[in-house]
């Protein structure tokens, strides 16, 4: 957006008279500089932005440190964090030893370059995404994000290790999981647009960067090709969180459920529509996995009347039996709210539950249980009223 015209008769003038004279001393830098703030401030950047690098070359090279540092200033409100100019105020400050400010952040935010989330961006992308974030310096045991809180902001470990906390039964907590450098935390509240699932805590002194749900937005308009970066890390990063809340898979480790994620896909469905159905293969030859929202299990009866045996929620699973055993499905699943579900194909499931002893004990285990499951539990009347049955 064009920055609006704020230039007087007089200044506008001035501008028009020292543009001729810098035709003839195209290496005065005071002059250069004077015609690149007149342009600026006339809301012309890109004529403001050649003039003001001209000066800030000719001060470099004549050894005017301060007034480079000035210049840069002015050209750095036309191209915020601008590598080109930051690099070379870094240069002149060590050599020189000369106080800048902007250069704290700068050399603070080059480092981070290093983790390899963004190691593939170049350093003009890289700190495009920098110039959205905030930088928090968080002491241990502090809490960072509290479980049921609203919010979208989203953080990134840059250095130090935090806990992932969840309310199980009543007052009593328990740590799901554990955080360290390049990993995301609260971009399931972001993308979910819901209060968050979980509390974050400082294990020990962190360094974070934070980016406001809003900026996330801004940024993907304008540089998508940088916000490709984060979504991806996103979209692994809630693929992670659902399988170490899933019954089937938390039993491993994270380096484990780092080896599985790439082999899943996700899918939507918007309510009431069916997933499943009761008697009929599963179209996906899959087992899925809840992402976001609920969907319901119906067991089929006489005529048009279903009875309800259950309703499933973030890391349930449902299909298994179907597609482990290719089978028709025992019950029919029908979206209850819009729903977000993680598949994973029947050959690498069964491929999965041959090599892994616990997850075979765990599937019977599980199986068990859903027989075992009663109406008592079920507001049937409601659920039925809900879905339009």
């Amino acid at each position: 957006m064009k920055k609006k015209a704020s230039i007087s008769k007089r200044e506008r003038a001035e501008l028009e008279k020292k543009g001729e004279q810098l035709k003839k001393t195209p290496d005065d830098p005071m002059l250069s500089s004077r015609v690149g703030y007149l342009f600026n401030k006339a809301g012309q950047p890109k004529k403001a932005s050649k003039y003001l690098w001209m000066a800030f070359r000719s001060f470099i090279k004549s050894g005017q440190y301060s007034m480079a540092v000035m210049i840069a200033d002015e050209l750095l409100s036309i191209h915020t964090h601008n590598v080109e100019i930051m690099h070379k105020l870094s240069q002149v400050a060590d050599q020189k030893n000369i106080e800048v400010p902007v250069l704290k952040v700068y050399r603070k935010y080059k480092g981070f370059h290093k983790i390899p989330l963004f190691s593939h961006l170049s350093e003009i992308e890289f700190l495009q995404l920098l110039k959205a974030s905030r930088y928090h310096d968080v002491k241990r045991n502090k809490t960072i994000i509290k479980e049921g809180a609203k919010g979208d902001d989203i953080y990134l470990v840059v250095e130090g290790r935090v806990r992932v906390v969840k309310k199980i039964k009543r007052k009593k907590e328990a740590v799901v999981g554990i955080l360290g450098e390049g990993d995301f935390m609260g971009e399931i509240a972001y993308m979910s647009d819901k209060r968050r699932s979980a509390s974050i805590i400082a294990e020990i002194p962190c360094q974070l960067l934070s980016w406001k749900g809003d900026a996330i937005r801004e940024l993907n308009d304008q540089h998508p090709q940088v916000t490709q970066v984060l979504f991806k890390a996103f979209w692994e990063r809630s693929l992670d969180t659902v399988l170490s809340l899933s019954p089937l898979f938390m039993h491993m480790d994270k380096e484990e459920r780092q080896t599985i994620i790439e082999r899943f896909e996700q899918k939507t469905y918007a309510p009431k529509e069916v997933v499943l159905h009761e008697g009929e293969c599963n179209p996906e030859e899959a087992i899925y996995i809840v992402k976001k929202g609920e969907s319901a299990v119906f067991s089929e009866e006489k005529g048009s009347f279903r009875r309800p045996v259950a309703v499933l929620k973030i890391g349930d699973i449902f299909g298994e039996y179907s597609a482990l055993l290719n089978k028709p499905c025992t019950a029919t699943v029908m979206a209850k709210t819009p729903l977000e579900v993680f598949t994973l194909q029947r050959d690498v499931f069964v491929e999965m539950v041959s090599r892994d002893s616990t997850m075979a004990k765990i599937l019977e285990e599980l199986g068990g249980e859903r027989l075992q499951e009663t109406l008592v539990q079920m507001p049937y009347f409601q659920l039925i009223q809900e879905l339009g049955a």
